[in-house]
């Protein structure tokens, strides 16, 4: 686990802001809102109240990290990956995340309403205590992810790969999921008698 004691607090930033790397340092209360960056990479580093909300990030690649009360509210981000990645208190409102990849990545006590994870690849993540309502798995191709004490209500996980994906825990008022996508989706026994009504089967 990362320790502020152990990180300096020096990262490089290109003079027009296009580049922000952030390499084994503590960044915190630095504000990005309503920039065009280019690429963001952040390794072995710890960002508290750092602010990109409505930015556009062309390219963002974060690993080994941790991010506490990160705004991306608004933010549309390409070419996205993370890799060992810890978040917590953040804001993600109608963040769009494009060509992203997710690995081992656990997001929790966040506000990710609206936010599209389209097409994404998402492997061994955790949501934990999050507000995803309304958000956006379509295509996605979810592999061990696992969604605790969430909000899931309105979100949308059609023609998605689920595979080992649980949501017991979660609330799926007026989920969206087909019958393909939903192979493979571990759920509570209420949860698999609400899915059943959506695809109109009758149990007695």
């Amino acid at each position: 686990m990362l320790d502020k004691a152990t990180l300096s607090k020096d990262f490089a930033l290109s003079e027009d802001l296009s580049v922000i790397t952030i390499e084994s340092a503590f960044a915190h209360d630095i504000s990005f809102e309503g920039k065009k960056i280019d690429e963001i990479i952040f390794r072995e580093a710890m960002l508290e109240d750092i602010s990109f909300q409505s930015s556009t990030i062309s390219e963002a690649k974060i690993t080994d990290s941790i991010l506490k009360k990160v705004d991306f509210a608004g933010t549309k981000m390409e070419q996205v990956y993370l890799e060992r990645v810890e978040i917590e208190r953040s804001r993600f409102q109608g963040t769009q995340f494009m060509q992203a990849n997710f690995r081992d990545v656990i997001i929790k006590g966040s506000k990710c309403i609206g936010s599209s994870f389209r097409f994404a690849k998402i492997k061994n993540m955790v949501f934990m205590d999050s507000d995803l309502s309304d958000a956006d798995f379509q295509g996605a191709d979810m592999q061990g992810v696992i969604f605790h004490n969430c909000n899931l209500k309105n979100s949308q996980f059609s023609k998605s790969t689920l595979k080992d994906v649980k949501i017991k825990d979660s609330e799926i008022e007026n989920i969206h999921i087909d019958r393909d996508s939903v192979k493979g989706l571990i759920v509570s026994a209420g949860q698999a008698i609400y899915l059943s009504s959506i695809f109109g089967l009758i149990i007695e």
